[in-house]
């Protein structure tokens, strides 16, 4: 199997999992689909390797210029990125299932990550996708 192949099927596994954790929530079908086309669209767009997808997708954390602004294009492609550059916080909290075990730290972690940020909006994606990780928020949601 081809890298490629190899990425997306990690991400597809990544978004049946993010399925499965906000089926009970704020997020439909419909918002998967919508997910999964932003990633194809902002990883064209944004010009990211395979390879560096591939070591986010096992974990690693990356300073990559073109994954900055990859993660700064899905912010803004879900209004996640406000126009001065700052993290929607508000709208973030709102897709959260109120009832999921993981609901109160993944609150606060969005809290405390929102006030990192930059003029530059790769750059706060780079430093809000840091601070999640600090906040072991894919282990939260991802195990």
């Amino acid at each position: 199997m081809c890298l490629l192949q190899t990425v997306k099927m990690k991400l597809l596994v990544i978004l049946l999992i993010f399925h499965v954790a906000f089926a009970a929530g704020a997020f439909r079908p419909a918002d998967i689909v919508r997910f999964q086309r932003a990633v194809e669209k902002c990883r064209i767009s944004e010009d990211v390797s395979d390879e560096v997808l591939e070591r986010v997708l096992n974990g690693e954390i990356v300073d990559d210029p073109h994954f900055n602004c990859f993660a700064a294009c899905l912010l803004e492609e879900f209004q996640l990125l406000k126009p001065d550059g700052s993290f929607n916080d508000e709208l973030a909290v709102t897709k959260i299932p109120q009832d999921a075990d993981f609901a109160q730290q993944l609150t606060d972690a969005i809290k405390t990550c929102s006030a990192r940020r930059d003029p530059d909006k790769c750059t706060t994606a780079h430093l809000l996708f840091v601070c999640m990780y600090e906040n072991n928020i894919p282990t939260l949601l991802f195990g």
